[in-house]
Protein backbone atom coordinates (compact mmCIF):
# COMPACT_ATOMS: atom_id res chain seq x y z
CA UNK A 1 0.00 0.00 0.00
CA UNK A 2 1.42 3.41 -1.00
CA UNK A 3 1.97 6.11 1.58
CA UNK A 4 1.68 9.83 1.10
CA UNK A 5 4.98 11.43 2.05
CA UNK A 6 5.39 15.16 2.47
CA UNK A 7 8.84 16.71 2.44
CA UNK A 8 9.29 20.27 3.63
CA UNK A 9 12.76 21.79 3.21
CA UNK A 10 14.14 23.70 6.16
CA UNK A 11 16.60 26.57 6.34
CA UNK A 12 20.25 25.49 6.35
CA UNK A 13 22.22 26.95 9.25
CA UNK A 14 25.63 27.62 7.70
CA UNK A 15 28.04 30.47 7.13
CA UNK A 16 31.48 30.91 5.60
CA UNK A 17 34.36 31.50 7.99
CA UNK A 18 36.93 34.29 7.40
CA UNK A 19 37.47 33.77 3.70
CA UNK A 20 41.04 35.08 3.82
CA UNK A 21 42.14 32.66 6.56
CA UNK A 22 40.13 29.61 5.49
CA UNK A 23 38.48 29.98 2.06
CA UNK A 24 36.86 26.53 2.04
CA UNK A 25 35.54 26.33 5.60
CA UNK A 26 31.85 26.53 6.44
CA UNK A 27 30.37 26.27 9.94
CA UNK A 28 26.85 25.96 11.34
CA UNK A 29 24.44 23.54 12.98
CA UNK A 30 23.52 22.01 9.60
CA UNK A 31 27.14 21.32 8.64
CA UNK A 32 28.53 17.83 9.26
CA UNK A 33 32.32 17.65 9.36
CA UNK A 34 34.88 15.08 10.49
CA UNK A 35 38.45 16.30 11.14
CA UNK A 36 40.91 15.25 8.42
CA UNK A 37 38.17 13.92 6.11
CA UNK A 38 36.16 15.19 3.19
CA UNK A 39 32.44 14.40 3.76
CA UNK A 40 30.21 14.22 0.69
CA UNK A 41 26.84 13.04 -0.61
CA UNK A 42 24.87 12.50 2.59
CA UNK A 43 21.40 10.93 2.80
CA UNK A 44 19.29 10.91 5.97
CA UNK A 45 16.59 8.41 6.92
CA UNK A 46 14.44 8.11 10.04
CA UNK A 47 14.78 4.82 11.90
CA UNK A 48 12.14 2.80 13.73
CA UNK A 49 13.67 4.19 16.95
CA UNK A 50 12.76 7.78 15.86
CA UNK A 51 16.45 8.68 15.47
CA UNK A 52 17.87 9.97 12.19
CA UNK A 53 20.63 8.06 10.42
CA UNK A 54 22.91 9.67 7.87
CA UNK A 55 24.94 7.67 5.36
CA UNK A 56 27.70 9.55 3.58
CA UNK A 57 30.89 9.19 1.59
CA UNK A 58 34.18 10.20 3.22
CA UNK A 59 37.87 10.11 2.41
CA UNK A 60 41.06 11.47 3.93
CA UNK A 61 42.05 15.13 3.62
CA UNK A 62 44.40 17.51 5.42
CA UNK A 63 48.08 18.26 5.03
CA UNK A 64 49.05 14.57 4.95
CA UNK A 65 45.84 13.45 3.25
CA UNK A 66 44.87 13.61 -0.34
CA UNK A 67 43.13 15.77 -2.83
CA UNK A 68 39.36 16.16 -3.12
CA UNK A 69 39.51 15.93 -6.90
CA UNK A 70 41.74 12.86 -7.18
CA UNK A 71 41.03 10.75 -4.12
CA UNK A 72 37.25 10.36 -4.05
CA UNK A 73 37.35 7.76 -6.82
CA UNK A 74 39.82 5.34 -5.22
CA UNK A 75 39.71 6.24 -1.52
CA UNK A 76 36.01 6.74 -0.71
CA UNK A 77 34.43 4.94 2.21
CA UNK A 78 30.85 4.93 3.51
CA UNK A 79 30.22 6.11 7.07
CA UNK A 80 27.19 6.72 9.20
CA UNK A 81 26.15 9.20 11.88
CA UNK A 82 23.13 9.46 14.20
CA UNK A 83 21.05 12.39 15.48
CA UNK A 84 17.77 13.15 17.21
CA UNK A 85 17.11 15.73 14.46
CA UNK A 86 16.97 15.38 10.67
CA UNK A 87 19.10 18.46 9.97
CA UNK A 88 21.61 18.94 12.82
CA UNK A 89 23.45 17.37 15.72
CA UNK A 90 24.78 14.30 13.91
CA UNK A 91 27.47 12.28 15.70
CA UNK A 92 29.82 10.16 13.62
CA UNK A 93 29.60 6.47 14.57
CA UNK A 94 31.85 4.51 12.24
CA UNK A 95 32.92 3.61 8.73
CA UNK A 96 30.68 0.80 7.52
CA UNK A 97 32.06 0.09 4.05
CA UNK A 98 35.52 0.36 2.50
CA UNK A 99 36.53 -0.36 -1.07
CA UNK A 100 38.45 -3.50 -2.00
CA UNK A 101 41.61 -1.40 -2.08
CA UNK A 102 41.50 -1.43 1.74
Amino acid sequence: MAQNITIAPGKIDARAVGLKESPNKIIGASIFQIPNYFVWGASVVKGDDSKYYMLFSLWESGTEGGSFVKDWVLHSKIGYAVSDYPDKGFKFRKIVLKGTRY
